[in-house]
């Protein structure tokens, strides 16, 4: 099967910490384990619907496609003179055919109830499809009675089941009621000053405003409730032969140029933008637009036929081709003409492939490290074993392989305070498992927990057994394609001793994007700087906090009571020292580093470096200002703060060097008021 044309970098050479496990001494309440998450695979495109239709009724001439409530899609035969349902599961039936009076369906839609609604171009009619059918005709050439109705070419439904029907030939718009006559809403005659022909597309936004595209005209209408129309967009514009309308959220409209081979944006208050030329992405074409739409965050997307390719347009960002001929890579895309999304995921027909494809939303990034934090519970009838956060790490390799974990974690057992509580997850523990459609799928774990000295229902016996992972969601809250947060569920059906355990897992990111260049200065967690004198290529940079002690600092230095420990890291790859600045406690601004007894000054406070199972002051500035003493490094492990026996040497931007320059300033200031005030 062949996926989508994005493609992902490989993960760069890491600065890893490869003496973490070594250097921990003391029983740990919580484990950190950071996990490092490779780039997700490209997402899968695949065809829903071919040639073959419903098996028994063919597909000729794939054209217009539409999403209902429950995510069935909906597409139209133009030659074969039918359309067909393809439920969510895969289930296909024409719901409409020739047999119905329908003659080259030419435009569709569907309401809240589940209506469907298809417009004939060649019978010059229209028909409304209730769920469970039969098909019944709304309006046919007639029209109104007085004014006809001749090639009928689009459709549209509003918020309360009233239909509108564009007819090409007759120049004309009818609104059909959910029950009553049809009735003509414009005609050539447009606004009474320009002139609508060729009337070929339709939208409808929240207000209940319509607007209809002029095919021949080159231009478009915006027909208000109260029977105000005006036009808004003309071949000045840089429009012609408009073929497709859309509209978002914030109530912008964008029209599809087939003759102009663009897409432009004209927002509520007039503004018209082009967001889409014949180059489309700088290296794929594009041309021939024959629809359009839009979802409710502003995402564009526009088939163009002339390349036999599909485009994203975000807001305000550049466009990027979603499809191409090769279709799913054994299915072809041929002349697409139809377009629609919902719910993030595209939907395009293939005219001359006569087929659908379905196009999953991208996934968002998850490249970079995470912080696992298990919540892990098993019951014994009203008495609950095990509740608390176990954290896990670190994660490494192609999709989510290799992630190593600790042999055994410690926590406390709420039911019973006493008793320590280990976690362990088998001899050679590896968390494994893929990245698809903005789902992470981590493979089954071995999973263990005991009590000591004993189990109140199992002696000293273990509680082991298989910890399964369901789907884990990933959320990408800002839209900037990078994922900020993935949550899930596990559990152990059938552990050795005791009830079932269930696990409540949460991944949150704790890295900052590294880009390659000199002198990069980014902050992977709040009041941790790291300044990189270059950065050859790009990557992630993480640092959290290290429970528990180290072994052996150095003579006459004293950690911090609690002591405060990071590990940093970088997935780039850089040349030169490193300057890593790491935060202190000091909310009062006495000088002091809280909570310490007795006080220390944070002049005394040095950066002590990991380096081959030996702690080294690398300590190189302090900044009492931001709170933060900085070490410079040639490489990266554990870091932690202590206390020397002497002051550091004290920076230009210590606090007392700030006062005096402060009062400095403030005497000039006050010379050059009072000599300009003797003036």
């Amino acid at each position: 099967m062949r996926t989508s044309s994005r493609r992902w970098a490989e993960p760069q050479p890491r600065t890893r910490n490869t003496s973490r496990p070594m250097m921990y001494v003391g029983s740990l309440a919580a484990f950190s384990l950071i996990a490092w998450l490779s780039p997700p695979r490209a997402h899968a495109i695949s065809q829903i619907i071919d040639a073959t239709g419903d098996g028994v009724h063919p597909l000729t001439d794939a054209d217009a496609v539409v999403v209902d409530a429950t995510g069935a899609v909906y597409v139209e035969g133009v030659q074969s003179d039918n359309v067909f349902k393809i439920e969510p599961g895969g289930m296909i039936t024409e719901i409409i055919s020739a047999a119905d009076g329908l003659d080259t369906p030419q435009g569709l839609a569907v309401d809240a109830s589940l209506n469907v609604y298809v417009a004939g171009f060649d019978s010059n009619n229209a028909f409304r499809i209730p769920p469970g059918g039969p098909a019944e005709e709304i309006i046919d050439a007639t029209g109104d009675g007085s004014n006809f109705l001749t090639l009928a070419d689009a459709i549209a439904v509003d918020a309360v089941g009233a239909a509108y029907v564009a007819a090409r030939a007759t120049d004309n718009v009818f609104r059909i009621p959910p029950a009553g006559p049809p009735v003509l809403i414009i005609d050539g005659s447009g606004d009474g000053t320009n002139q609508l022909f060729g009337p070929n597309a339709l939208a409808i936004d929240a207000a209940g405003n319509l607007y209809v595209s002029g095919e021949s005209s080159d231009n478009v209408f915006k027909m208000e409730p109260g029977g105000t129309i005006t036009e808004i967009v003309n071949a000045a514009d840089g429009l012609n032969t408009p073929f497709g309308l859309a509209l978002d959220a914030a109530g912008n409209l964008y029209v599809a140029g087939a003759g102009s081979n663009n897409v432009l944006k004209v927002e509520p208050g007039g503004a018209i933008t082009e967001i889409l030329d014949s180059t489309g992405d700088g290296t794929h074409s594009f041309g021939s637009p024959l629809a359009l739409a839009a979802d409710a965050a502003g995402n564009v997307f526009v088939p163009g036929a002339t390349h036999d390719n599909a485009f994203r347009i975000p807001p305000g960002g550049s466009p990027v081709q979603i499809i191409d001929a090769s279709g799913d890579g054994v299915h072809a895309l041929d002349l697409p003409v139809g377009i629609t999304v919902a719910s993030g995921v595209v939907y395009v027909s293939g005219l001359e492939s006569h087929n659908v494809f379905r196009i999953p939303p991208p996934s968002p990034d998850i490249e970079g490290f995470w912080r696992l934090a298990s919540e892990c519970t098993q019951t014994n009838g009203a008495v609950q074993l095990v509740s608390a956060v176990v954290e896990l790490g670190p994660i490494d390799g192609e999709a989510v392989d290799g992630a190593i974990l600790p042999t055994s974690l410690s926590f406390v057992d709420t039911a019973l305070p006493g008793d320590p509580v280990f976690v362990s997850v088998g001899a050679a523990p590896i968390l494994s498992g893929t990245y698809v459609d903005a789902t992470l799928h981590l493979d089954p774990l071995e999973f263990t927990i005991s009590v000591e000295p004993t189990h109140p229902f199992c002696g000293d016996s273990w509680s082991s057994g298989v910890n399964t992972y369901e789907p884990m969601s990933v959320a990408d809250e800002n839209g900037d394609g990078r994922a900020d947060e993935i949550t899930g569920s596990s559990s152990i059906p059938s552990p050795e001793c005791g009830a079932p355990i269930t696990c409540e897992n949460t991944f949150s990111r704790t890295d900052a994007v590294t880009l390659a260049g000199q002198d990069v200065i980014v902050s992977p967690a709040p009041g941790v700087v790291v300044d990189f004198g270059v950065v050859d290529e790009g990557g992630n940079t993480y640092a959290f906090t290290i429970p528990g002690t180290i072994a052996g600092p150095p003579p006459t230095f004293t950690l911090l009571d609690p002591p405060i420990l990071y590990d940093v890291g970088t997935s780039a790859t850089v040349t030169g020292p490193v300057v890593v600045c790491l935060p202190y406690p000091d909310a009062d601004g006495d000088g002091f580093v809280d909570g310490t007894d007795p006080p220390i000054d944070e002049l005394l406070l040095a950066v002590l470096h990991n380096e081959g199972g030996t702690f080294v002051d690398r300590t190189s500035s302090h900044d009492p200002m931001a709170n933060s003493v900085c070490a410079t490094v040639n490489g990266f492990s554990e870091l932690a703060l202590a206390a020397s026996p002497t002051p550091a040497p004290v920076p230009a931007t210590s606090r007392s060097q700030f006062w005096a320059l402060l009062a400095i300033m403030l005497t000039v200031a006050v010379t050059w008021l009072r000599r300009r005030a003797q003036r």
